[in-house]
């Protein structure tokens, strides 16, 4: 049974600058224990905790608080100028980047089960739906791991990363701030009961998703280390399509689409054979050469 882990957000949805404010923050080696964090940070005291726990849960600093290659290219800074892709998080391709560490890391629990797992049996669902898959899956762990409280928060705090949910509790413009509310991954429903009452549901549906770049797509199949030189569609469809919640078909047009491309066609094959599709690869590729191509502007396809 793989570790889960719930809390450490204070019930804080990541905001867009909080992660270039925790690279900062680590760079200068900064500590988030000290009592100076609040004012280098320049937030409250609980929002500093949820800095930290965001930063790990996108991998973005390992178990010591050290910044890894992920950090260093989309946030590095040389104290003047701004080098790195996009530390301000402007383009959507780094939020889908950053979704896909979020659920591949499994730092925090909710993200990989819900996208990999639940949604999957249940591809709508209510509040009460996902509470109670996350209780059983708690339960399976130990029947003393499971905390209602807690679950609640981390329900909470999924939804509000990625669709602007007002409880009364939240501010409109905090929901608006949250991480991932432009890849509308998660739309939301009404629905009846058997007594005729309006239920909010909510959906995560797999779609073509025009604006996710083949180049990030193939940037998490090269991340994959299960993966050999030639890799069947299905086993892509069950692992990163899931991720980013596409269809077959878009899997298929992202696929073909990087064969045929000047900057792989030498690396990549894509074929389908008696039934079969692969993808196959001729040559070694460097994952962050690939994703170096697409924040190149010149390299966009």
């Amino acid at each position: 049974m793989e570790k889960l882990t719930f809390s450490g957000h204070e019930t804080f949805s990541c905001k867009q600058f909080w992660l270039y404010k925790g690279y900062n923050f680590i760079k200068d080696k900064k500590d988030f224990k000290s009592p100076d964090s609040v004012i280098d940070l320049g937030v409250g005291k609980n929002m500093v905790a949820s800095i930290k726990f965001w930063m790990k849960a996108f991998d973005l600093i390992d178990i010591e608080n050290n910044l890894n290659e992920l950090s260093e290219k989309l946030f590095s800074n040389n104290g003047i100028n701004v080098t790195g892709y996009d530390p301000y998080l402007e383009d959507i391709g780094t939020e889908w980047l950053l979704h896909y560490y979020l659920v591949k890391s499994k730092k925090a629990s909710i993200y990989n089960l819900v996208f990999t797992e639940f949604r999957v049996e249940r591809p709508e669902f209510s509040i009460t739906h996902l509470h109670n898959y996350l209780k059983r899956k708690c339960e399976e762990v130990s029947p003393k791991f499971y905390n209602e409280s807690t679950i609640k928060k981390d329900i909470s705090v999924f939804l509000r990363t990625y669709i602007n949910i007002k409880d009364g509790k939240v501010k409109v413009d905090e929901d608006y701030s949250s991480v991932f509310q432009d890849l509308n991954l998660i739309s939301r429903i009404k629905s009846k009961n058997f007594d005729g009452m309006n239920i909010e549901y909510f959906k995560i549906e797999n779609q073509s998703r025009k604006e996710l770049s083949p180049h990030l797509f193939l940037f998490s199949i090269l991340d994959n280390e299960n993966y050999g030189k030639s890799i069947n569609l299905n086993q892509i469809f069950e692992n990163e399509s899931r991720i980013f919640v596409i269809t077959k078909e878009f899997t298929q047009q992202l696929l073909n689409k990087l064969s045929s491309e000047d900057f792989y066609k030498d690396s990549i094959s894509y074929s389908e054979t008696a039934g079969t599709q692969l993808l196959q690869f001729k040559k070694d590729l460097n994952k962050w050469d690939v994703l170096n191509n697409y924040y190149k502007d010149n390299a966009r396809i």
